[in-house]
Protein backbone atom coordinates (compact mmCIF):
# COMPACT_ATOMS: atom_id res chain seq x y z
CA UNK A 1 0.00 0.00 0.00
CA UNK A 2 2.91 2.38 1.10
CA UNK A 3 4.43 1.64 -2.18
CA UNK A 4 1.91 1.99 -4.19
CA UNK A 5 1.19 5.66 -2.54
CA UNK A 6 4.71 6.94 -3.23
CA UNK A 7 4.39 5.79 -6.87
CA UNK A 8 1.25 7.64 -7.57
CA UNK A 9 2.47 10.67 -5.42
CA UNK A 10 5.72 10.29 -8.07
CA UNK A 11 3.95 10.40 -11.42
CA UNK A 12 2.00 13.11 -9.78
CA UNK A 13 4.87 15.16 -9.14
CA UNK A 14 6.66 14.16 -12.42
CA UNK A 15 2.99 15.46 -14.41
CA UNK A 16 2.84 18.69 -12.30
CA UNK A 17 6.74 19.52 -13.86
CA UNK A 18 5.96 18.41 -17.43
CA UNK A 19 2.66 20.33 -17.30
CA UNK A 20 4.59 23.74 -16.06
CA UNK A 21 7.97 22.96 -18.12
CA UNK A 22 5.57 22.74 -21.30
CA UNK A 23 4.34 26.18 -20.15
CA UNK A 24 7.37 28.01 -20.18
CA UNK A 25 7.98 30.81 -23.15
CA UNK A 26 10.93 28.97 -25.22
CA UNK A 27 11.24 32.17 -27.85
CA UNK A 28 14.27 33.66 -25.61
CA UNK A 29 15.87 30.69 -26.31
CA UNK A 30 16.27 31.27 -30.17
CA UNK A 31 19.30 33.01 -31.35
CA UNK A 32 19.38 33.80 -34.96
CA UNK A 33 22.55 33.06 -35.94
CA UNK A 34 24.65 35.02 -38.81
CA UNK A 35 24.75 32.21 -41.21
CA UNK A 36 23.00 28.85 -42.47
CA UNK A 37 24.01 26.82 -41.11
CA UNK A 38 26.09 28.39 -38.84
CA UNK A 39 28.15 24.90 -38.72
CA UNK A 40 29.84 23.01 -41.23
CA UNK A 41 32.40 20.73 -42.26
CA UNK A 42 34.26 21.67 -45.56
CA UNK A 43 37.77 22.65 -47.32
CA UNK A 44 39.06 25.66 -46.02
CA UNK A 45 42.00 27.90 -47.42
CA UNK A 46 43.22 24.57 -49.08
CA UNK A 47 42.80 22.48 -45.80
CA UNK A 48 40.95 19.36 -45.55
CA UNK A 49 38.61 18.21 -42.89
CA UNK A 50 37.52 21.84 -41.34
CA UNK A 51 35.03 22.86 -39.27
CA UNK A 52 33.74 26.29 -39.58
CA UNK A 53 31.32 28.67 -36.99
CA UNK A 54 30.08 31.23 -37.89
CA UNK A 55 30.55 33.45 -34.48
CA UNK A 56 28.49 36.63 -35.81
CA UNK A 57 28.49 38.06 -38.82
CA UNK A 58 32.06 39.17 -38.90
CA UNK A 59 33.51 36.75 -36.85
CA UNK A 60 34.38 33.30 -37.76
CA UNK A 61 36.67 30.06 -36.18
CA UNK A 62 37.81 27.69 -38.11
CA UNK A 63 38.91 24.09 -36.32
CA UNK A 64 41.12 21.16 -37.67
CA UNK A 65 39.92 17.32 -37.37
CA UNK A 66 43.07 16.22 -37.89
CA UNK A 67 45.21 17.60 -35.69
CA UNK A 68 42.10 18.63 -33.29
CA UNK A 69 43.05 21.87 -32.61
CA UNK A 70 41.93 25.81 -33.25
CA UNK A 71 43.14 26.52 -37.08
CA UNK A 72 42.13 30.28 -37.30
CA UNK A 73 39.62 32.92 -35.90
CA UNK A 74 39.10 35.38 -38.12
CA UNK A 75 37.01 38.92 -38.73
CA UNK A 76 35.82 39.10 -42.04
CA UNK A 77 33.69 36.51 -44.29
CA UNK A 78 33.96 33.45 -46.00
CA UNK A 79 34.26 33.06 -49.30
CA UNK A 80 31.74 30.13 -50.48
CA UNK A 81 33.29 28.94 -53.84
CA UNK A 82 32.87 25.37 -54.69
CA UNK A 83 30.97 22.72 -56.32
CA UNK A 84 28.36 22.63 -53.09
CA UNK A 85 27.69 26.38 -52.66
CA UNK A 86 27.82 27.65 -56.55
CA UNK A 87 28.06 24.90 -58.76
CA UNK A 88 31.80 25.48 -59.68
CA UNK A 89 34.27 22.53 -59.88
CA UNK A 90 37.54 23.00 -58.46
CA UNK A 91 37.48 26.02 -55.84
CA UNK A 92 36.80 25.47 -52.37
CA UNK A 93 35.72 27.61 -49.47
CA UNK A 94 38.55 30.28 -48.52
CA UNK A 95 38.66 32.76 -45.83
CA UNK A 96 38.34 36.54 -46.26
Amino acid sequence: MKTRTLFLALIAVLLGVWFFASKSDHSAAAIARPNDPWVFRSVLDKQPRMITFALNEHMWASYSTDSCSLYKIWSGSTDFTGAVYNMRHGPQPMSV
